[in-house]
C-alpha cells in the first residue's frame, strides 16, 4: 500500500484598516490606503499527520476601492504601522492635525507614495462615521 502527500498553499490576510491618504494612481480616486499583512502557508497532507508552516509574510498598502498598491519593505513596515496608528488616532479625532501632519511628513520619505493631508470624513465611505 503506496502513502499519498498532497501539498498546497493558503493565505490569511489581516487589515490594520485605514493608514495613508493617497489619490490612488491606479484608479485616481482620494482614498485612504489600507494597510495589510498577507501571511502565505506551505501545507502538506499525509495520510497519517498534517504539517502547516507560514513560508512567505508580507505587508501591502493597498487602495481601499481597486486593491491595487505597493508592497512594503524594511523601514517602510515599521514607518507604515507608526502611520497606521496615527491615521486611527486622527480619523477618531483623538490626535490634532498638527501631530498628525508631523507624523505624515515623517512617513513620506520612508514610504516613498504622496501622502495627502486631509479632513477625517475624505476618503473611502468604509472609515466614514
Amino acid at each position: 500500500m503506496s502513502g499519498g502527500l498532497i501539498i498546497f498553499g493558503r493565505q490569511t490576510k489581516k487589515d490594520y484598516g485605514p493608514t495613508a491618504l493617497v489619490t490612488c494612481p491606479n484608479c485616481k480616486n482620494r482614498t485612504y490606503f489600507i494597510l495589510v499583512y498577507v501571511k502565505t502557508w506551505f501545507e502538506f497532507w499525509a495520510i497519517i499527520f498534517i504539517k502547516i508552516f507560514p513560508y512567505k509574510r508580507r505587508y501591502y498598502l493597498l487602495c481601499d476601492i481597486c486593491s491595487r498598491g505597493i508592497e512594503l519593505k524594511g523601514q517602510q513596515i515599521d514607518a507604515a504601522k507608526k502611520l497606521n496608528e496615527a491615521t486611527s488616532a486622527y480619523l477618531n479625532k483623538s490626535l490634532p492635525a498638527d501631530q498628525y501632519e508631523t507624523i505624515l511628513n515623517e512617513a513620506r520619505s520612508e514610504l516613498g507614495i504622496p501622502l495627502e493631508v486631509g479632513p477625517a470624513d475624505v476618503g473611502s465611505r468604509r472609515f466614514q462615521q
